[in-house]
């Protein structure tokens, strides 16, 4: 079976499932985190941090570079559920990742390896292990349909971080208002 994160947890559940049978395989979703580790371009996570300085300073609560990451996250899987489109949800992840890679330093384009960390922080953070396999399930039914694919739970969210203060840096104001409303929510 193919990996679809670092920590490949579908085949692991995939065992236990044939092991336990489906009802104790639902509990086991239940309550579980992971600790996953991503790579986020310097430039990007210093301004992140900007940004979550500000958020903190206006609300007088805790937020952190985790806590923007889940928010990226669920955004994604609720779009993910509504539309149901894994053609669509291919090209989007695709076409992102062609831009992740790239850096721009004085005018120029220069193509990194992530796993190369020069130029990259590395960022570990906590995630319900229920959303990690959620993603994994989404990743395995992209490879149904195009065989081969890059993408794993680690790179679905260095794209969406990456897109998200792309869009942040060129855009601005109105997303700290929503990230400021969405924290007011609960």
């Amino acid at each position: 079976m193919k990996r679809y994160s670092r920590l490949n947890l579908l085949e692991e559940e995939m065992s236990k499932l044939e092991e336990r049978g489906f009802s104790k395989f639902l509990f086991h979703l239940h309550g579980k985190y992971v600790y996953l580790k991503i790579y986020l371009p310097n430039k990007l996570y210093l301004r992140a941090n900007v940004l979550i300085d500000d958020i903190c300073e206006l609300t007088q609560e805790e937020f952190t570079l985790a806590d923007l990451l889940l928010l990226l996250y669920q955004d994604w899987l609720l779009e993910v559920r509504k539309h149901n489109n894994i053609p669509s949800m291919f090209t989007r992840l695709n076409v992102r990742d062609m831009k992740t890679p790239s850096l721009y330093m004085n005018n120029k384009e220069v193509t990194m390896n992530k796993e190369e960390t020069e130029g990259y922080q590395e960022f570990r953070f906590r995630l319900m292990r229920k959303e990690v396999i959620r993603c994994e399930v989404l990743l395995q039914e992209i490879e149904d349909y195009y065989p081969g694919h890059p993408f794993t739970v680690e790179s679905v969210l260095e794209i969406l971080f990456i897109d998200f203060m792309n869009e942040f840096i060129k855009s601005g104001g109105n997303v700290i208002k929503e990230i400021i409303s969405r924290i007011e929510k609960g």
